[in-house]
């Protein structure tokens, strides 16, 4: 009886270590632990996994501490499965936990979710106190040219260009593109 425990003690401890190292253990594993969405994003986990084992993991939105009455409406991301497949989307902005369980009872991972609010930037113009200028190309940085003997020249910087000059003429030809400058250098 005393000789079979720790024969028994290795090989629990040898199947669990294999299954720790199965690609379907390490893909649940390395799920990340924080993730942000932008509202409307919509993110997929496929989890390859047999059948049987499938159908008992399960993942569910876990509401929010700071709020007791939050109605599954109210949520700012919502589940949905299809097979192995999880579709997590973000429907409105705020911040709730994922949990990846299995029976429905065993937590496997913690996922926090931060659904946020949609940017858009629009240029101003004058509204904002900038003037945008349509004409010409505006310096933005310096790129080196080697010279015959292999060193690194700045020949624009080198004769008084700066970064945010504005070049509206070459050789008393306008220009309105890079590409119109690249051609006439």
């Amino acid at each position: 009886m005393h000789r079979i425990r720790p024969v028994i003690g290795v090989i629990l401890a040898l199947a669990f270590l294999s299954i720790c190292f199965t690609p379907q253990s390490r893909t649940l594993l390395s799920l990340p632990a924080y993730q942000r969405m932008v509202v409307g994003e919509s993110n997929q986990l496929n989890f390859d996994l047999p059948s049987q084992l499938s159908s008992k993991i399960d993942l569910q939105v876990i509401r929010p501490a700071e709020s007791v009455f939050v109605t599954s409406q109210d949520l700012p991301v919502v589940v949905n499965r299809d097979g192995n497949r999880y579709e997590i989307m973000a429907l409105r902005p705020g911040k709730v936990n994922v949990q990846l369980k299995l029976l429905g009872y065993i937590p496997i991972k913690s996922i926090t979710i931060e659904s946020l609010p949609t940017r858009r930037v629009v240029p101003g113009g004058h509204s904002i106190g900038v003037l945008l200028q349509s004409r010409g190309i505006m310096v933005v940085g310096f790129a080196p040219v080697l010279n015959k003997a292999g060193d690194k020249v700045y020949p624009a910087r080198d004769k008084g260009i700066e970064i945010g000059d504005l070049v509206y003429r070459v050789d008393g030809k306008m220009v309105s593109s890079e590409n119109e400058l690249a051609r006439i250098i």
